[in-house]
């Protein structure tokens, strides 16, 4: 093997001392030992600092492990971006302290680089901890990669020039951070496929993960202008669509897709109020759990209302057969009770009927006003001047 293909392994971490040592194990493990290990601590709390220090003694005292430590907590891109600043090497590679790389994963990368020295970024296959399943896309097409992240970040290695010339991560986002970068690089640089399979990816969702916590909505729309997507393709890329690439592909299971669709039903129905919901139930803001989720999880099942347009007890009450099913009010009303045009009461006891959901054609909204004469006067007066509007 070339003895100028040298790695800076960079590995983020914030609280994760139940798990880095594996992480930081499976990297010193590797049978291509040229390479930096640079693990930066996001301002970690629960003592990950001295087990480090404890445990790889000899490794921080060769610096074939190097220790950062943030004086406080400032994100993933901040940590992410200090260990590109500090990376002594020509070629980047990235370890997240959930996963596990083979020992081959430095090797298999190094192979592809000496036969491709032209090249500047590459990609491999993932086994995904869930189902054991090997996930990886041959064929590099990036109005595809557009539809969703199909190249994870964990098995992405590029060579340093990159980020020199482009930057790092941006530190704005705090959701979809590794999905922007990869569309950065690859805009200029297009990515050579490893066929291997080189890491264990944790996917069992059974810690916090900022996926979870942060905003999908806010860090896609950024996304989509900082990158012109919309304007490529002609048309707004829905956050739907992204997510059924993503099932399609692998990188989410069938559970966080359903997760997904259903929390963006909710929103959609406008009937969920997330800052009143905060206000009316401050208990739920001290558990820092979107309150969308709560809801679902515990809130109706306590009683909590999720707006002011919406009675649960009221709902459940009229219909004894939504009661005996023990289904979540609201959600039964979005997905069955509005189109068996069922009604709901306002807190303060006003009663609601809400057309079904509505159709694009004329003839679709002709049939909603028939089956509703009970329709707001709005909608009755843009559905007049629709008609005017074809007969001239």
């Amino acid at each position: 093997m070339a003895g100028n293909i040298r790695f800076s392994v960079i590995m983020p971490t914030y609280n994760r001392k139940h798990c880095i040592c594996d992480a930081i194990d499976s990297v010193l493990s590797q049978t291509f030992q040229d390479f930096e290990l640079i693990v930066v601590d996001d301002g970690s709390d629960d003592g990950t600092g001295r087990m480090i220090q404890n445990l790889y003694q000899d490794e921080l005292k060769s610096k074939k492990l190097r220790y950062v430590n943030f004086a406080q907590h400032m994100g993933v891109c901040f940590a992410r971006n200090e260990g590109l600043k500090q990376a002594k090497y020509d070629w980047i590679a990235y370890c997240d302290t959930d996963n596990i790389w083979d020992k081959s994963f430095l090797y298999e990368f190094a192979v592809g680089i000496k036969e491709n020295p032209n090249k500047k970024c590459f990609y491999a296959k993932l086994k995904k901890k869930s189902t054991g399943k090997i996930f990886g896309v041959p064929e590099f097409d990036r109005n595809k990669l557009f539809l969703g992240n199909y190249i994870d970040l964990g098995v992405f290695v590029h060579e340093r020039s990159l980020y020199l010339k482009y930057g790092g991560f941006d530190e704005n986002l705090k959701r979809l951070v590794d999905f922007d970068l990869i569309l950065t690089y690859t805009k200029h640089e297009q990515p050579i496929f490893i066929d291997k399979c080189v890491l264990l990816y944790n996917d069992m969702n059974d810690f916090p993960r900022i996926s979870s916590a942060e905003d999908f909505d806010k860090a896609s729309k950024i996304i989509m202008k900082k990158h012109r997507i919309r304007k490529q393709h002609g048309k707004k890329v829905g956050k739907m669509s992204l997510l059924r690439l993503k099932k399609h592909l692998g990188l989410i299971s069938a559970e966080e897709y359903e997760r997904f669709y259903i929390r963006d039903l909710i929103k959609s129905s406008q009937l969920f109020d997330e800052k009143w919901y905060l206000t009316k139930y401050p208990e739920v803001a001290q558990t820092k759990k979107d309150p969308i989720e709560h809801y679902l999880e515990q809130g109706w099942k306590d009683g909590y209302n999720p707006s002011q347009k919406f009675d649960n007890d009221a709902y459940l009450q009229s219909y004894p057969d939504v009661a005996a099913a023990q289904t979540c009010p609201l959600l039964h009303y979005i997905n069955h009770g509005r189109n068996e045009g069922r009604y709901v009461k306002t807190l303060s006891g006003e009663e609601l009927l809400f057309p079904k959901k509505y159709g694009t054609s004329f003839i679709e909204k002709l049939s909603n006003i028939l089956d509703y004469p009970i329709k707001v006067r709005e909608d009755y007066e843009n559905l007049k001047s629709e008609m005017k509007s074809m007969q001239k």
